[in-house]
């Protein structure tokens, strides 16, 4: 029997036998007592009769799809029509009996069947696997009106779908073939594969007139399809090339096919928008987009299963993946192949820097039978064919994605580009939508999908190493071009901080040169200062960790290098509140500067300075002074009069002697300071600034609380504007007028001040950092004043749990605290309770000091007052309260 035949008789039986199972489904649910009830109770049996209708109606529809119409007889398919007619309403009447549906499910998917065996074929010359339509298609309804407008109400078009690799460009098209072939039966519809030539002539040769051609070069079969093109025809034409990229654009055929034709509508893909406007009007360009949040959403769901919805989780993951559709189908055939949450998927985007790229490329989980193709062309973008372009693209493409590049200016990217070869290769990357501008400026920026895959690339790269060092001497030799200094600052700290983290991640220590290696050292350090100077202390502790992490050979080789990183990080830690911890670090370096830089070095002056400015930070303000006096002696032998060193070691030295109430000579200090730094340096200083504020809280202590406010007020002002609102030294400024307003009895506003403050340290430095502690201490001081005792006890309490918590109850500042709970206790005549405080503080101060002391033999005073109080009970007290102002 012939193979057709075969055929037919196999794909007529496999109908008939879906219908029969129908049939006899009904017949025997009828043929049971009380039909509804057994039905609703045991579905399983009638179901397992329906599935097995379906699955064979499936099964020859898959089998055979190739049929149509000119191999089976009409007579047949009309009778199998008739069949399924002639039991549609038994199969409804079933379907309302049951539950689940099933039976309905087996009528529709027998009447597609018959329906999609009884149609003509969507293409006239390609396999239906290899545009087989989207299910899931979403989105892009604005292109696919414009196309479909194009097509219907215009007798020619030539237009070019343009976007990033993985949009859903393809996916677009056969909709529009699907679209269009149910709509209109006057147009006949080809595809071709432009990937390669090989694929472009497969194409062309399965299409009548064309394919019969005898002599196959390739100027014979350029011949036959200008023939075909230019050809009469009875119908209008659809031709969509896919995949029109740099390695087709050069055939002699396609040039000829990508050329406006009478009756022929052209549809091509491709990623470059350069080959796009050599084709086609800019007008007839569609730009593929991203998808909306929501139909990235369901796109993803539909992956994954409504049934994991998570809001928050959910619209983060979209957001991460930029609204992209191969990035969202990626990541859900992943999470559905192997039962990640959406939280762990999020994390290891986070953690993994080659994890996106694996996942982009498919390789991250096992084959899956709804898994995206994995040519190059279902990628984000083609390296092969970019380097094609131009040879200087992958070092352009490796350098910018090591770089931040959220925004990158022009001349950012020209200083960069600086040969024609380069200049080239950037334009090459804007045409492939790897650089997109960002809307109505002059500044362009790179998705975070396209610098990932990037660098995943670059991981896989031998010459990693090299791009890398080029990405740092790049950022190293950044200067300010027309923008002030703190907005330079801050676009090279990003910069230096996405390069350390290329470095660091995609390439060990061993592969860099010393030279490059000790580059890498003064960076870190530079950005480390940065990340200091932008009150992002936790930032710069983490990033120089990381660093010295990495580079442990160099750290003991690199000894000078290492030594100026860690005190930086010792700055870092002080400005987190760990003053103990920088005190450590940064007598380790000092120890090993006097080594290897000797004494008298500014280095290790400044290093000596550090650690007097953390000892003063731990009460120990004679230990401060001696530092600072020491640094002050060999400063005025290293530096002239009036070097700006001597002023900053002033500063410091003031500080020292004011804790310990030398008020005298500490102003003649904090005077000389402002003069000459202001002598020097603009009013808007950050050093002017710290000792107007320095000099305010002197003229507070000595009761001069107007001077003291104006001088606060001037240093909220700079700092406001050249810090911002939120930085900590703008903080401090803040807590500094709230304590000068209190003193002139301006109560409520500065109560709102430290309110405020104190709510923006807890929120940027966390609750147990010392500003929110002297923050909150200091606006229970001023609630205490105003007599609101309560308020006050509260907030004392909260800071007393914080004490706790980050020192024990064995730590001086929790003694202090506890004394003054104690003391707001007493105030509200709750002596017995003022009473079991002090007597606990008393006993521990006796075990972790000792009895002369003179916090304990303070304790111990106060609490034979309160005995004594106790006692006479109705005697009024003549305790002294000792309130501590922290500034």
């Amino acid at each position: 029997m012939p193979k057709k035949c075969e055929t037919m008789v196999e794909f007529i039986g496999a109908a008939a036998a879906s219908l029969q199972l129908a049939k006899y489904s009904f017949s025997a649910a009828n043929a049971i007592p009380d039909f509804a009830q057994r039905v609703r109770k045991a579905p399983t049996t009638q179901g397992r009769w329906i599935d097995q209708a379906t699955l064979l109606a499936n099964a020859s529809l898959e089998a055979y799809r190739q049929l149509n119409t000119n191999i089976i007889p009409s007579t047949i398919i009309d009778h199998l029509t008739e069949d399924l007619n002639s039991v549609q309403s038994e199969l409804r009447k079933t379907t309302i009996h049951t539950d689940d549906g099933r039976v309905a499910k087996m009528w529709k998917n027998i009447r597609v069947a018959l329906s999609t065996t009884s149609a003509p074929s969507l293409l006239l010359n390609q396999p239906a696997a290899s545009t087989t339509r989207n299910m899931m298609f979403i989105g892009c309804v604005d292109q696919l009106q414009k196309l479909l407008t194009k097509i219907k109400q215009t007798a020619q078009s030539l237009t070019a779908i343009h976007g990033l690799g993985g949009l859903g460009k393809s996916d677009l098209a056969i909709e529009l073939a699907h679209r269009i072939h149910e709509e209109t039966s006057d147009l006949s519809i080809f595809w071709l594969d432009a990937t390669t030539g090989e694929t472009l002539t497969t194409g062309l040769r399965a299409i009548d007139g064309i394919r019969d051609i005898a002599n196959d070069t390739t100027e014979a079969l350029t011949a036959a399809v200008i023939h075909w093109m230019r050809s009469p025809i009875l119908a209008k034409r659809l031709l969509i090339i896919d995949n029109v990229d740099v390695d087709s654009t050069s055939s002699t055929i396609l040039e000829n096919l990508l050329r406006p034709t009478r009756d022929h509508h052209i549809l091509f893909i491709t990623r470059s928008r350069r080959i796009a406007l050599h084709y086609s009007h800019p007008a007839d360009i569609i730009d593929m987009p991203t998808m909306s949040e929501g139909d990235a959403q369901q796109l993803l769901l539909s992956y994954i299963g409504a049934g994991t919805w998570d809001g928050e989780p959910t619209t983060s993951l979209v957001e991460t993946l930029e609204y992209h559709p191969l990035a969202i189908k990626s990541a859900g055939i992943y999470i559905a192949s192997t039962g990640t949450r959406l939280t762990r998927f999020l994390a290891l985007l986070e953690q993994d820097a080659s994890f996106l790229t694996a996942l982009l490329d498919g390789t991250a989980v096992p084959p899956h039978p709804r898994a995206v193709r994995q040519g190059d062309h279902d990628r984000i973008y083609t390296l092969k064919s970019l380097a094609t372009c131009n040879e200087d693209v992958p070092a352009m493409l490796f350098v910018l994605s090591s770089l931040d590049c959220s925004d990158l200016p022009d001349d950012f990217i020209l200083s960069l580009a600086n040969t024609d070869s380069r200049r080239e290769a950037i334009d090459i990357l804007k045409a492939y939508s790897l650089l997109k501008p960002i809307t109505r400026t002059t500044r362009w920026k790179m998705s975070e999908l396209v610098k990932h895959t990037a660098r995943g690339q670059l991981l896989c790269s031998p010459n990693r190493a090299r791009f890398l060092a080029a990405a740092l001497q790049f950022v190293a030799q950044l200067e300010a071009p027309r923008m002030d200094a703190t907005s330079f600052a801050q676009k090279k700290h990003a910069h230096i901080a996405s390069v350390l983290t290329a470095v660091a991640t995609l390439a060990p220590e061993r592969e860099f040169p010393p030279g490059i290696i000790k580059l890498a050292f003064q960076l870190s350090t530079i950005l480390c200062q940065l990340l200091i100077n932008q009150g992002k202390p936790y930032e710069a502790i983490a990033a120089s960790s990381r660093f010295i992490s990495w580079a442990p050979i160099s750290v003991q080789k690199l000894v000078t290098a290492s030594d100026r990183l860690c005190s930086k990080i010792g700055i870092a830690y002080y400005g987190s509140g760990e003053f103990t911890t920088a005190e450590t670090i940064t007598r380790e370096v000092l120890r090993s500067q006097i080594y290897t830089i000797g004494e008298d070095h500014l280095d290790t002056l400044h290093s000596l300075n550090n650690v007097g400015l953390y000892q003063w930070e731990q009460g120990r303000f004679s230990l401060a002074e001696r530092c600072h006096r020491k640094v002050l002696e060999l400063k005025r032998i290293v530096c002239g009069p009036c070097d700006l060193e001597i002023f900053f070691t002033f500063n410091n030295l003031a500080l020292s002697l004011e804790s310990q109430g030398n008020f005298e000579e500490a102003e003649i200090y904090f005077v000389q300071a402002l003069r000459g730094r202001q002598a020097k340096l603009p009013d808007s200083h950050p050093d002017v600034l710290v000792s107007k504020s320095n000099l305010g809280v002197l003229r507070g202590l000595q009761g001069r609380s107007k001077q003291a406010r104006r001088l606060h007020e001037a240093a909220l002002k700079g700092r406001e504007v050249a810090l911002g609102s939120t930085h900590p030294d703008t903080l401090k400024s803040k807590g500094n007028l709230a304590l000068a307003l209190q003193e002139q009895g301006r109560y409520d506003q500065s109560v709102q001040l430290l309110h405020d403050i104190y709510q923006t340290y807890k929120a940027e430095l966390g609750p147990s950092h010392p500003q929110a502690i002297k923050s909150l201490r200091n606006l229970a001081y001023i609630l205490h004043r105003q007599s609101k005792f309560a308020e006050a006890e509260a907030l004392i309490r909260e800071v007393l749990d914080t004490l706790e918590e980050k020192h024990g109850k064995g730590h001086t500042e929790t003694f202090k605290t506890t004394h003054y709970l104690a003391t707001l206790l007493h105030w509200q005549e709750r002596l017995e309770e003022a009473m079991e405080m002090m007597a606990l503080l008393y006993d521990m101060q006796k075990a972790m000091l000792d009895d002369n002391h003179p916090d304990t033999m303070d304790s111990r005073r106060y609490l034979a007052e309160l005995e004594a109080e106790l006692v006479a009970s109705g005697q009024d007290s003549h305790i002294i309260i000792s309130c501590m102002l922290y500034v």
